[in-house]
């Protein structure tokens, strides 16, 4: 399905992404430090010998995690650069003054450079023209940042690519990578907290929901960890078959989901210790037999409300007894191009989520929910993103994207599974891959209220009409912010 292009329905701002860390990082007073694990003797030390390109050889960076804090006042993300870049919400009408007086000083210097770039050949005259409209039409819109423009921090301690990210109910960041670490970071502390040390690649890394103290690791030695920071050790270790791509604990953190190269998602009980449940074999029901499942490249916990009543029955009436696992439900993403929810109690499939233009084939792409659980987003390797619907309630932004074509949902009920939600839409979003894309938190909304945002000061019955936010990255190295209108404020 062709893809149109949504002419003044949405509202985008880029933040550029510096790679130098912020002056005005706050107190560290009330963050001590963990010690660093005393672990490391028995493990591989990753080489860092390695043959530097010539700088016109040098690839562009690729972003491959980023994640909002749970208080929504951060944004974290990294990659192929091994730094970790810490963006702050603006949160203050002064920073907000701060951030648009920046913006509309570029703005003008993006328009000295286009009148300067005009000529006085043949022509020129209709280029003038254009360009006086295009800066008539920019200066008549609001300005509405969402993020400082300057990282907060930039944290230096890997040696190779960042893989993963993940932040805790307090505010601490856990990140890994290649270079066969864990690290634990804060975004009070200007240096790293405590490493994790281990043999191979940790691909994937989840904070416990309720419990800072624990994480689990996944990497491409097939060893699932459940580690314990204050004790600075492994709590638990258990083999997988395969590699690990994947890794996530439940929204209650009783159970963790495994996914693996292979194509399969496992799941573990977690208390103590990780003792196996059960296992999935992500692949289409179409498909025959001899066809090999595609590799998991993200999974997330996903609550109750965010699938509609049909998924909820679907999956209650196939779970026979009550579990812990009953209201919790997991997105998974891999390389065949899908999206499905699961059910962790009855560990099946209950919803697909699709799109005739949606590619996911060899990026490590991933799909997450928004806070409310009312839409799932995920970028696509022909640079676009795409929007589902998951609650039966949940417009898909009509106000937002009415340029933009929407297919209808296909799901059918009576049958097994209830199939295909192919209930979405999607825009272009960059340049080359978007490999993350993800909602803001409501918490992220209600600082910019608090900075007076004009899309989030307005109070009463229109303050129930949510104004979303999605951000993503592409290969250009931008953050791009998007925002939808829906009650017409600005567009």
């Amino acid at each position: 399905m062709e893809r149109q292009t949504s002419t003044g329905s949405y509202l985008k701002t880029i933040a550029p992404t510096a790679t130098s860390s912020s002056s005005h990082s706050s107190g560290s007073d009330n963050v001590p430090p963990p010690l660093s694990p005393s672990m490391t003797a028995d493990l591989d030390i990753p080489d860092d010998s390695r043959a530097k390109r010539p700088k016109a050889a040098t690839p562009k960076r690729k972003t491959y995690a980023m994640q909002f804090s749970l208080d929504g006042r951060y944004l974290a993300l990294a990659g192929s650069d091994h730094l970790i870049r810490v963006y702050e919400v603006i949160s203050s009408p002064c920073e907000r003054a701060v951030e648009v007086t920046r913006a509309q000083a570029l703005r003008a210097e993006e328009a000295a450079q286009r009148k300067n770039a005009s000529t006085c050949s043949q022509g020129s005259n209709c280029m003038d023209r254009s360009n006086t409209k295009l800066d008539v039409r920019a200066g008549a819109t609001e300005l509405t940042p969402v993020l400082k423009s300057t990282p907060l921090h930039v944290f230096a301690g890997h040696s190779g690519d960042i893989l993963d990210l993940s932040w805790s109910k307090n505010n601490f960041l856990l990140s890994c990578g290649s270079d066969k670490t864990a690290k634990l970071w804060h975004p009070n502390r200007e240096d790293c907290l405590c490493t994790f040390t281990t043999s191979a690649v940790v691909s994937s890394i989840d904070f416990h929901p309720t419990d800072d103290r624990f994480f689990v690791t996944g990497g491409l030695d097939g060893k699932l960890r459940l580690w314990n920071i204050s004790a600075r050790r492994v709590q638990s270790l258990t083999d997988v078959p395969g590699v690990i791509t994947a890794v996530a604990f439940s929204s209650s953190g009783a159970v963790v989901c495994v996914g693996t190269h292979a194509g399969s998602v496992l799941t573990f009980a977690c208390t103590d210790s990780l003792s196996y449940l059960n296992a999935i074999k992500v692949k289409s029901a179409a498909a025959s037999k001899s066809t090999q499942p595609s590799k998991i490249t993200c999974i997330q916990p996903i609550p109750l409300h965010a699938c509609s009543p049909e998924v909820k029955a679907a999956a209650s009436s196939r779970s026979t007894a009550p579990t812990k696992g009953d209201s919790e439900y997991m997105i998974v993403t891999s390389n065949d191009s899908r999206v499905r929810i699961y059910s962790i109690a009855a560990h099946r499939l209950v919803s697909r989520l699709k799109a005739t233009s949606y590619v996911n084939r060899n990026s490590q792409i991933r799909a997450t929910t928004s806070t409310d659980g009312q839409f799932a987003v995920s970028g696509s390797d022909d640079a676009s993103i795409h929007v589902w619907s998951l609650a039966s309630n949940a417009t898909l932004f009509g106000n937002l994207f009415s340029g933009i074509k929407r297919s209808n949902s296909i799901v059918k009920s009576g049958v097994g599974d209830l199939g295909d939600n192919s209930t979405w839409r999607s825009w272009q979003a960059g340049a080359g891959s978007v490999r993350c894309a993800i909602f803001a938190p409501t918490a992220t909304a209600e600082l910019l209220a608090a900075a007076e945002d004009p899309l989030e000061r307005e109070k009463g019955e229109k303050a129930a009409v949510r104004a979303r936010i999605i951000v993503s990255t592409d290969d250009s190295n931008a953050i791009r912010v998007w925002r939808c209108d829906p009650l017409g404020r600005l567009v």
